[in-house]
């Protein structure tokens, strides 16, 4: 392009416009950038485990929403950059595998620098750590090996969360390598270790090995059953909250061998009738031997239809301080007449896999419930799932207040997911 002289113009070069931010001190951009990428719960490992999968869920997507802007946030100027690069890397999360070379090389270049984020290396700030790889970036061993030098970098981590799915890693086990970095690492720092699939568990040597250095762990969510040998009782004195697996073939041992677990209160399983050694199964043992301690027990029934009435026979027996019951179903009409609700429990919280049902069988729990025989402590019945609750309110109206008013004459309140009151 050139002008009535015949020179050429030359064009500038764009520039972005300046963005003039409000002169606050740094402490209130602090709160403010913490406000907006704030996840509730996040990184308290007490409130890790999600009975419900759609709690589950909606929580990731907060989660990944809250990086979204986390890394959008650091790019806008220096100032916000120095402030929220610890809110950017104190929850990671990896959903593909090439990330983990990349988090590699991040993590260790921070260490190089001569100026680390406010005094420390990028990953001391790191209270939260999910690996939920959907794929492969190179092979399996490398990325195993990465990620095992990555964990040494988190002296502060108090959750770690395994969701795998990619296929390269079936079959594959923890290396007793990477336990042996977070043991040494972050093992006092830690408090809750979760697999919510049964890939890339470790073995039960290496397990063993893990626990025996991290005694203040209190929630273990894992398809591995605790190692409790007569040789190697574990002194797990801090164990709040632990799941049960379902399969119990590698976990026989007496009653007289499972160690002292004094701050256990909350317990997880699944009930099977038809797994092996249903009437010796891990969670009953546990029940025998912890149950007057227990505050929670939370049960899925997703395999079997018929167990309901079995567990809490059992639950009734073993667990006079109970306070809340939480169970799962397949269909709402597992729920039978005739069902007796132990009589310590205060709350009895109820989800459905479907979150889509018919009339039909909205009208058939309703019923139940009417007809339940309880004690004189339980006081609200919970619909735990979002999805259970949206579809009863939303299209089966009719069949819901009718419900509230025939329980609310029994003296009980129908709570939703979020604890308020059904109207």
């Amino acid at each position: 392009m050139s002008d009535a002289h015949g020179l050429i113009a030359v064009a500038k070069p764009w520039k972005p416009p300046r963005t003039n931010l409000p002169e606050l001190p740094p402490e209130l951009w602090t709160d403010v950038l913490r406000a907006a990428t704030w996840v509730p719960q996040l990184l308290d490992p007490d409130h890790v485990v999600d009975f419900c999968p759609s709690a589950s869920r909606s929580r990731r997507r907060l989660l990944n929403a809250s990086l979204v802007t986390k890394r959008h946030v650091v790019r806008v100027c220096k100032l916000w950059n120095s402030l929220a690069t610890p809110y950017l890397y104190e929850s990671i999360s990896i959903g593909r595998g090439r990330a983990i070379s990349t988090l590699y090389a991040t993590l260790q270049g921070s260490l190089q620098k001569g100026n680390p984020t406010n005094g420390h290396s990028l990953g001391w700030w790191t209270r939260r750590f999910d690996i939920a790889t959907r794929d492969q970036g190179c092979d399996v061993e490398d990325e195993l090996e990465w990620l095992s030098k990555i964990v040494v970098w988190f002296p502060n981590l108090n959750t770690l969360t395994f969701r795998v799915t990619a296929q390269g890693y079936e079959g594959v086990a923890l290396p007793g390598s990477f336990l042996q970095n977070l043991a040494q690492s972050s093992g006092p720092n830690l408090r809750a270790v979760l697999w919510y699939n049964d890939t890339l568990v470790p073995m039960t040597g290496d397990w063993y090995s893990f626990l025996v250095t991290t005694g203040n762990i209190r929630t273990i969510y894992c398809p591995t059953p605790l190692p409790f040998w007569e040789d190697a009782l574990l002194a797990l004195h801090s164990l709040h909250t632990v799941y049960i697996p379902i399969d119990t073939r590698t976990v026989e041992y007496p009653v007289a061998v499972i160690p002292s677990l004094e701050s256990l209160r909350r317990v997880i399983f699944n009930v099977d009738t038809h797994a092996h050694d249903f009437n010796n199964s891990g969670w009953k043992q546990l029940l025998r031997r912890y149950g007057e301690q227990l505050k929670v027990i939370q049960a899925y029934f997703d395999y079997s239809d018929d167990g309901i009435t079995s567990t809490f026979e059992v639950i009734s027996r073993n667990c006079p301080h109970l306070h809340q019951l939480d169970i799962s179903v397949r269909s709402w009409e597992t729920l039978r007449d005739g069902i007796s609700i132990p009589t310590a429990i205060h709350t009895l919280g109820m989800s459905c896999m479907h979150t889509q049902a018919p009339t039909r069988e909205y009208v058939t729990l309703f019923n139940t419930l009417a007809n339940v025989k309880f004690g004189p402590a339980l006081k609200v019945i919970q619909f735990l799932d979002q999805g259970n609750v949206t579809d009863l309110c939303r299209k089966h109206r009719r069949v819901l207040l009718s419900g509230l008013r025939k329980l609310s004459e029994m003296g009980l309140e129908v709570q939703g997911h979020d604890g308020q009151l059904l109207n």
